[in-house]
């Protein structure tokens, strides 16, 4: 007894609990960088689903479910906006179909409501003049006002002013305008196609938009973990941003059709 309680006897103890804490700290950290990793070559792989996607998303919470258990954690995964920060999402190379969507809907704004397009939101939009006109159009669509070319760009400037982000003011005026004489470029959708561009093009954009999250989540992982994070924070972290993501990728109409069926089989 008198060996159990010296103080030699206790350090031993101590110092081989916090090496053993180190060494699983170190393991889960590996685990949660290994799942990242792969989640972003799964999501990423070309010809990628929205389906698949949604499914190697929900895979990889499942995985770091595990390793949350091992750090003794097992709190439920509430999915809330403010889990992951989007603000500086990395750009793709959708800018171009994007300034069509936004034509097309200011154009035609009855396509948030009777088609897929209901679905976008304004972070689904890489380029800011895009995301703030989106949220004009929306806000002017519910209030069930007229698209006037002048009043959105107002309104978009606004916006951006109070969220201190920069806008190109010219850019969202001439975008409107084209809209309102219902015509693009020489080269570009005739004004039959741009009554339809939105609704066609919305669930691109959103698979767009859930590949983002995801690799914005990824990146915070890994920022998380080379500055010293705990690992099981990080875990729960991703888990939480994750879910959100997967929430969002469900305004897929492919993944709200199918999304359940290809998960099934993937865990079996």
């Amino acid at each position: 007894m008198w060996k159990i309680a010296s103080p030699e006897h206790g350090a031993a103890l101590y110092y081989g609990g916090h090496y053993a804490r180190q060494v699983l700290e170190h393991g889960i950290a590996q685990r949660v960088h290994q799942v990242g990793e792969e989640l972003m070559a799964k999501v990423h792989a070309p010809g990628a689903s929205a389906a698949q996607q949604i499914t190697d998303i929900r895979a990889a919470m499942d995985q770091l479910a595990a390793e949350q258990v091992r750090t003794g954690s097992v709190e439920p995964v509430l999915p809330t906006a403010a889990v992951a920060d989007l603000e500086n999402p990395e750009r793709w190379e959708a800018l171009r179909t994007e300034g069509q969507v936004m034509i097309s809907l200011v154009a035609y704004p009855e396509q948030l409501t009777h088609s897929d397009a209901a679905g976008l939101q304004p972070r689904d939009m890489s380029r800011p003049e895009h995301a703030y006109l989106l949220a004009a159009v929306i806000e002017q669509q519910t209030l069930g006002l007229e698209m006037d070319p002048y009043q959105l760009p107002h309104r978009a400037w606004e916006a951006a002013q109070r969220d201190g982000a920069d806008v190109d003011t010219g850019y969202l005026f001439n975008m409107t305008m084209t809209a309102r004489h219902r015509e693009l470029t020489p080269h570009g959708p005739s004004p039959q196609q741009l009554a339809r561009i939105a609704r066609e093009q919305a669930p691109s954009l959103i698979a767009l938009s859930v590949q983002r999250q995801a690799a914005t989540v990824a990146a915070q992982m890994r920022a998380h973990l080379e500055q010293g994070v705990a690992p099981r924070d990080v875990v729960s972290s991703m888990r939480s941003g994750l879910a959100h993501v997967a929430q969002q990728a469900l305004r897929h109409p492919q993944a709200l059709a199918d999304q359940d069926a290809s998960y099934q089989g993937a865990t079996r």
